[in-house]
């Protein structure tokens, strides 16, 4: 009997370790999980900035200021750390200083208030 309730302790103990390591482990992809989430919707945010800019430049060289002034206003509702993050800067096709076109789109935002 006592080496019955030794085995049935051991059993007890490495089961109890076993779901330690798995709890530690689902911890971890949880936390993984969140930052790949949190990395799509950056590159989203980005494709759409892209999407943004060049409908402020389409709307501008077709003196569509109407069009223009939607897009801009979209692109102005991005959060400032998408705006000058360095993955903007250089995913943004035709930009250099990711900067430069949000001062522009400001300068254009005052303008057309």
């Amino acid at each position: 009997m006592q080496n019955e309730s030794k085995a049935l302790v051991q059993i007890i103990s490495d089961t109890s370790g076993l779901a330690e390591n798995i709890s530690v482990k689902v911890r971890q992809l949880d936390l993984e999980q969140s930052r790949v989430q949190l990395a799509i919707r950056h590159v989203d945010d980005i494709q759409e900035l892209k999407f943004c800019i060049s409908g402020i430049q389409r709307a501008m060289e077709q003196l569509d200021y109407e069009d223009a002034a939607r897009h801009l206003h979209k692109a102005l509702g991005f959060d400032k750390a998408v705006l000058q993050g360095s993955f903007a800067e250089i995913s943004v096709v035709g930009s250099t200083l990711l900067d430069s076109h949000f001062l522009f789109c400001k300068s254009i935002d005052c303008h057309l208030v």
